[in-house]
């Protein structure tokens, strides 16, 4: 199968690195992708600023699940409800208080255990991962900041 088609309102997320590290740590981005379309979004994880309803928002502790709720209810704000989730198994996506978000807000969860499954069942969004870091070297930018990945996401959708 060359495409498959997933239900309405289904979306991929997983916590990815692009660029230098900031302060001793790497640059952590919750990356989502619409399952159909392939549409993506990346929120900053990284430290600096306070929250901001923009796409890319900065946090205190990256792979919180703190920071991982506050992503995803500004993603189901500003694009609509997500319906269907699938993620890996970090820690913040699989918590308590993420698991509560997920029932009160109607949101079926998959985790997909990649040591288990591979990559193969979160493959589309190992793809975009891949055609972004091939994006960020092919255009040289390995200082990359928010500025750069704006861009870049931007020619990518």
């Amino acid at each position: 199968m060359i495409h498959q088609t997933f239900p309405l309102g289904t979306w991929f997320a997983d916590i990815v690195q692009f660029g230098k590290m900031e302060a001793g740590k790497p640059l952590n981005y919750i990356l989502f992708v619409h399952a159909n379309s392939r549409y993506s979004l990346l929120v900053s994880a990284s430290l600096e600023r306070s929250y901001e309803p923009d796409v890319f928002e900065y946090f205190d502790k990256s792979k919180s699940t703190e920071v991982w709720l506050r992503a995803l209810k500004a993603i189901n704000k500003q694009y609509g409800p997500i319906k269907y989730l699938i993620t890996d198994l970090e820690p913040a996506f699989s918590s308590g208080q993420s698991n509560l978000y997920y029932q009160q807000n109607n949101i079926q969860h998959t985790a997909i255990n990649v040591t288990n499954d591979g990559h193969t069942r979160l493959s589309i969004l190992d793809r975009v991962v891949r055609t972004l870091r091939d994006m960020i070297y092919n255009a040289k930018a390995y200082e990359t900041n928010i500025d750069h990945l704006r861009e870049i996401m931007y020619v990518y959708n």
